[in-house]
């Protein structure tokens, strides 16, 4: 995924845009036209306003370019299970217990930044396929590789650059403690905030996933593709 040839491979496709084949990312039969009957009763144009398309933007890291950013009064480890719960009852984090069991159960890790003692961000790192939207799970091929998803800062620590130390220290420890060597992201259109705090740690953009509830299709760049990145129902 990451190692010799294929970084210097990623970073020239990376730079230039070009695009691939969506059956690189998406396994064939995974593309559908909107159901006939939703178009039947409401016609093209809004049955595909209906679906509700979701667009993200997918974002690269190799830890070994991680640019660490130090916080003052900023502490950052792996988050327990007490920890997890712990927030789950406070209405300013956006996590649920169930989640946390079934996240914990597949073996993801969260990694969390505390400012003066109190949990202020936190993201989750997957190393097996997981639910992007939709019931649809990502999927990759390489052990060395990890999936970024749930990030959240509470809205009194926002604007700070907590949440991209955290992201910085989560890359850092990922490698040092687990061999990960490179992470990947979904962005959502439109959080631009988040955007921000990647790319201060070093990630790269690396394509586009639109997703809609009755069908998916994917434009991304030959360096996703060279990832072996899959997206299934399965």
């Amino acid at each position: 995924m990451v190692d010799g040839e294929g970084v210097a491979n990623a970073k020239d496709a990376l730079d230039e845009g070009v695009p691939c084949p969506v059956s690189s990312v998406f396994p064939r039969g995974e593309r559908a036209a909107p159901a006939p009957a939703v178009v039947a009763s409401k016609g093209l144009r809004e049955a595909v306003r209906s679906m509700r398309p979701l667009l993200m933007r997918a974002v690269w890291l190799d830890t070994a370019a991680v640019r660490a950013r130090a916080v003052p009064s900023l502490s950052a480890r792996w988050l327990e299970p007490h920890d997890l719960y712990e927030a789950s009852l406070d209405p300013a984090f956006d996590i649920e217990s169930d989640f946390i069991e079934a996240a914990l159960a597949k073996g993801d890790l969260c990694f969390g930044v505390f400012e003066d003692g109190r949990l202020a961000s936190y993201a989750w790192y997957a190393r097996t396929p997981t639910t992007v939207a939709f019931g649809l799970k990502v999927s990759w091929t390489h052990p060395s590789t990890r999936y970024m998803y749930k990030g959240f800062t509470r809205s009194s620590a926002r604007g700070r650059g907590l949440y991209a130390a955290g992201l910085a220290a989560a890359a850092l420890a990922l490698a040092h403690e687990h061999g990960v060597r490179s992470i990947f992201a979904f962005i959502r259109r439109g959080n631009a905030a988040s955007e921000r705090a990647a790319a201060r740690v070093g990630y790269r953009r690396g394509g586009t996933l639109v997703m809609a509830r009755h069908y998916h299709w994917a434009y991304a760049r030959r360096a996703a593709c060279e990832r072996q990145l899959h997206l299934g129902s399965g």
